[in-house]
């Protein structure tokens, strides 16, 4: 829940100022709040940030102070580190062009620790003397964990952990929150954001010298592609009827790998992830452990990811699948540009070969450079329930337990219980949608990350049965960051996209948990039909940087 502090000074006599000078703010822009696993690599991160808009009209965040909250709650053996954060923007194509940390700051791994610090933007650390444009969207925000000579606890670029042993820092279980004040305003204090407790911080240790660099992204260019991280950077979608999630174990011990069900075959079925940078006629490897549950195989295709969707290298090169794990390795040189790109799309194509039933598995997907194969990522951490908090922290503001979902509701997995099985994203722009674990008050959410938005922009289940003329009452629970609103419509899931009832009917968000019901009656159809498609529609309210999430939706007829 996004906090925002508003203070307006006086206009008397001023009327030639701006409003950038009339209004200040403060708002928290990260808050990274549970354990970093081995799996992350020692930089756990926002990818978008949560505030991800203007920093610098109407309100000069950029010229202002970030103040950091630092709570250890447990770490394996404690350690004395450093942790830094530091803020990426896309460049150029380059979504790792510009970057900026703050300060290195001093902290034990002793369970009780809290830490605080201040750092002026305008002093942060610059990759090459260059600001970030913090009038334009920023790519990530994130943490680096480091030894206290400042060298990362990570195996990104071949550093092996710098000699210290995984197991022993990670799970660091943490809470680093980051509130921005605007230039010339005083923060109102950490009572307001850490669920009313007042700890009393350890005074600032000296200020570090300018850091080194954080690691330029690693050799691969593919982002979680040992789906560690569920559905995060990747999206399904299927025009006929079927789902994406998460499995485990995953091949060759892995944690966790993909499966992909095929209910229903369509004339377009794909997994895609994009944004992906490559060079100009550059010989590339991709690789990834796969098998389907007939032995029916599988295409890969690398492109342009908009119109025209120009061949980067691979043409729905055929993968011949077993019904075992076997690792797929094909090689290419990228053709269709002359200079670097950054839009790239990267897609696993099903629908040439799968059947109604079919169920596929993908693990291990990895895109790069030939000659430089990236070392494989370490077994991340085993993900029992952590050990609980030595005092745990009261839930904030809890909400009354949610009424479970209708047994005689229409909509399948309207919980999200434990995948997004049954639930497709589309967007026209840039963003994700992954399982998010902060349900309203049942463990699981599904949240909507949009980088950029589109004019098509939304998430949908179809193959929806609906009685004619009847009465439904659709319920679900959402909120956004931004308190932007969507809109949700019921209609035919292919052309002509009838109106079964529900036409982009606006739903009023807030920047809290809120549970909606709309009744309605269904209309355009005389005869029961399964062809119905429940959608929420974002494209017209949202705007870059916005996180939506929905929980608890359920479509059921009143009788």
């Amino acid at each position: 829940m996004k906090l925002q502090v508003f203070k307006i000074l006086s206009l008397v006599g001023l009327p030639f100022l701006s409003m950038a000078h009339l209004t200040a703010a403060e708002m928290k822009v990260f808050d990274w709040n549970g354990p970093v696993y081995q799996s992350h690599r020692g930089f756990p991160n926002d990818t978008p940030p949560i505030e991800n808009g203007d920093w610098v009209s109407p309100i000069n965040y950029a010229g202002g102070t970030f103040y950091t909250r630092i709570e250890i709650r447990s770490q394996p053996v404690a350690q004395d580190m450093h942790l830094q954060m530091g803020v990426w923007q896309e460049k150029n194509g380059d979504r790792f062009g510009l970057e900026s940390t703050t300060k290195q700051v001093l902290v034990k791994g002793t369970p009780g620790t809290i830490v605080t610090a201040e750092q002026a933007l305008d002093r942060m650390w610059k990759k090459d003397g260059i600001s970030i444009e913090w009038h334009r969207p920023r790519y990530r925000m994130g943490i680096a964990v480091k030894k206290t000579d400042g060298r990362p606890v990570s195996d990104f670029q071949g550093w092996n952990w710098n000699g210290e042993d995984p197991s022993k820092w990670y799970p660091l279980d943490l809470r680093y929150t980051v509130v921005v004040v605007s230039e010339g305003s005083t923060f109102s204090g950490w009572e307001n954001y850490i669920d009313g407790e007042t700890p009393e911080p350890k005074p600032d240790p000296e200020p570090d010298p300018d850091p080194e660099p954080d690691p330029e992204p690693a050799s691969d260019l593919v982002s979680n592609g040992t789906f560690e991280e569920d559905l995060k950077s990747w999206s399904f979608y299927t025009n006929g009827s079927g789902g994406a999630k998460t499995i485990s174990p995953g091949n060759t011990g892995s944690q966790k790998a993909l499966e992909l069900a095929i209910d229903k075959v369509g004339s377009n079925i794909q997994l895609y992830q994009y944004d992906l940078q490559l060079k100009a006629n550059t010989d590339y490897t991709l690789s990834f452990d796969g098998y389907s549950s007939s032995g029916n195989d599988l295409r890969v295709s690398l492109g342009r990811h908009t119109s025209p969707y120009t061949n980067y290298g691979l043409s729905r090169e055929r993968v011949n699948l077993t019904k075992g794990w076997q690792t797929h390795t094909l090689n290419f040189t990228t053709r269709g540009f002359n200079n670097s790109v950054s839009n790239g799309r990267l897609f696993f194509w099903l629908a040439s070969d799968a059947r109604n039933g079919d169920r596929y598995y993908l693990d291990n997907v990895r895109l790069y450079e030939a000659g430089s194969t990236p070392e494989p990522e370490p077994d991340p951490e085993p993900e029992p329930d952590p050990e609980p908090d030595p005092e745990p922290e009261p839930e904030p503001e809890p909400e009354p337990e949610p009424s479970p979902i209708p047994d005689d509701s229409v909509l399948r997995n309207g919980g999200f219980d434990s995948n997004l099985y049954f639930w497709n994203f589309y967007t026209s722009g840039s963003g994700y949608m992954k399982l998010d674990f902060t349900g309203n008050g049942t463990g699981n959410a599904a949240l909507i990350a949009l980088n950029a938005t589109g004019s098509n922009v939304q998430l949908f289940q179809s193959n929806i049965q609906l009685a004619p003329n009847a009465t439904y009452e659709l319920t679900f629970s959402a909120y956004s960051n931004s308190g932007h609103d969507f809109r949700v419509s019921l209609g035919k899931h292919d052309a002509p996209y009838t109106n079964y009832g529900l036409n982009r009917e606006v739903v009023d968000l807030t920047t809290a948990w809120k549970t909606y019901t709309i009744r309605f009656d269904t209309m355009n159809f005389s005869r029961w039909v399964s062809n119905g498609r429940l959608y929420f529609w974002f494209a017209d309210d949202a705007r870059p940087g916005d996180w939506y999430y929905l929980d608890q939706i359920s479509l059921t007829k009143v009788d």
